[in-house]
């Protein structure tokens, strides 16, 4: 699941061929950078969903955007925190999901890192037993980023 600067870049290379788009740039930045850069990452997840499976769970929501307000609750930063902390709780249901399709143990575990379920699930339970809205709101704000940066 975890994928090399090399994968990185031969995608880049794909898409550029295939979409007759010059990355150049691109390539470079990728080559510099310790991290692939967010933009990078939208760049290839707007011309190929499937390459990054970490995002599988968000092209999913997506996806169902006209169906389901799970999207739309997910984006807007003026939800009152009770409807924000069923929309993240509904983001685990749908990691959960997509994490019951990895076989491989280590696998899993990467991709629960990635996507935070230990941070979703410590905001949720807080906010359950104790009160504390802090972590929805930082979560929250995260996963609108997030979506933001994937998907505007």
């Amino acid at each position: 699941m975890q994928i090399t600067k090399k994968e990185i870049i031969q995608k880049l290379y794909d898409i550029e061929e295939n979409e007759n788009l010059k990355l150049g740039s691109e390539v470079q930045r990728v080559v510099r950078s310790q991290i692939i850069p967010m933009d990078i990452i939208k760049l290839i997840n707007k011309y190929d969903k499937e390459f990054l499976q970490i995002y599988d769970t968000y092209n999913t929501i997506y996806m169902s955007k006209n169906k389901n307000p799970l999207y739309r609750n997910l984006k807007n930063r003026n939800l009152c925190i009770k409807e924000k902390v069923i929309a993240l709780s509904s983001l685990v249901t749908k990691i959960l999901i997509s994490c019951s399709k990895i076989e491989n143990e280590k696998d899993k575990q990467i991709f629960c890192t990635a996507m935070d379920v230990e941070g979703l699930n410590k905001a949720i339970t807080e906010y359950c037993l104790q009160g504390k809205t802090n972590g929805i709101i930082e979560c929250a704000s995260q996963v609108s980023d997030l979506l933001d940066i994937l998907y505007s």
